[in-house]
C-alpha cells in the first residue's frame, strides 16, 4: 500500500503546479519528498529524482521506499538537466536554490530546456533575473503561487513554451511577477508588503554609504517600485 507524504507549505505550492498525469523531474532533490508526494498520490506517472551529490540520493532512495513509490521512480546524480535525455520528461522541477543558480542550470541544458512542456521553479529570494531569463528564452509564465513557511515566504512559479508572441515582461512582472500582481489574495498583499520593508532596509543602507553605488541604488529604487506598485494593485477591490 502507498503512504502518504506531507509537503510543508513551500513545497505544496511547488506541487500544485506541477501539472497532473506528466512525467516529472526533481532537480535538486534532495530527500525527494515531492516526487514521493506527486508519486503517491497518482499527481505524477513516474518521476526522474536528480542530485549532484551521493548523500542525498541515499536519503532519497529511502524516502521512496517509505512512500511505496520507487518502482516508478529513477535516482540520477548529475549537475541539473545534463542528466536528462532531451525528452524523457515533459517537466522539470527546481525548487530551494537561488535564482542566479536556477538560471544557470538551465541555461547549461539548452536541449533538455527546449524539450520541455512545463517548468516548475521555485527559487529562494528575489528572482527578477529568472523571470528576465525566461522571457528572453520564449517562456511564458502561467502560473505563480505565494507560500509561507515559518517566517519565510517563498515564491512557485510554472512556465512553459510560449506558442504565440506576446506582451515582454515590465518591470513589476520581473520582481513580483505577472501572475501575482493580478491576485487579489491576502498572501500576495503580505508578501509584497514583507518585500517592500526588505527593499527599503536595503535601499538606506545602499543610500547610506559614502560612496553610494549607483548600480545597486538603481536596482533596489526599481524594485521597491515594482512592489510599491504590486502592492497597490493587491490591495484594490
Amino acid at each position: 500500500m502507498v503512504a502518504t507524504v506531507t509537503l510543508g507549505p513551500r513545497l505544496a505550492a511547488v506541487a500544485a503546479l506541477v501539472p497532473r498525469g506528466v512525467a516529472v523531474a526533481d532537480i535538486g532533490t534532495d530527500h525527494a519528498l515531492l516526487v514521493a508526494a506527486l508519486l503517491a498520490d497518482g499527481h505524477a506517472p513516474r518521476a526522474i529524482a536528480c542530485d549532484l551529490r551521493e548523500g542525498p540520493l541515499a536519503a532519497a532512495q529511502r524516502t521512496l521506499a517509505r512512500a511505496q513509490v520507487e518502482d516508478r521512480a529513477a535516482l540520477r546524480r548529475g549537475d541539473g538537466l545534463l542528466v536528462l535525455t532531451p525528452g524523457e520528461v515533459e517537466a522539470v522541477v527546481i525548487a530551494g536554490m537561488g535564482a542566479r543558480r536556477i538560471v544557470e542550470l538551465l541555461a547549461a541544458a539548452p536541449a533538455q530546456l527546449s524539450a520541455l512542456d512545463h517548468l516548475v521553479l521555485q527559487p529562494n529570494g528575489p528572482c527578477p533575473a529568472l523571470r528576465q531569463f525566461l522571457d528572453e528564452r520564449g517562456f511564458q509564465i502561467c502560473d505563480e503561487l505565494v507560500a509561507r513557511e515559518r517566517k519565510h515566504y517563498y515564491v512557485a512559479l510554472r512556465a512553459r513554451p510560449r506558442r504565440t508572441p506576446g506582451p515582454r515582461l515590465d518591470a513589476i512582472d520581473r520582481h513580483v511577477g505577472p501572475r501575482l500582481r493580478r491576485r487579489r489574495d491576502p498572501l500576495v498583499r503580505s508578501y509584497c508588503a514583507h518585500e517592500l520593508a526588505r527593499c527599503d532596509r536595503a535601499l538606506a543602507g545602499v543610500a547610506s554609504a559614502l560612496d553610494p553605488d549607483p548600480v545597486a541604488l538603481a536596482a533596489f529604487q526599481e524594485r521597491r517600485a515594482a512592489l510599491a506598485a504590486a502592492l497597490a494593485d493587491a490591495s484594490s477591490p
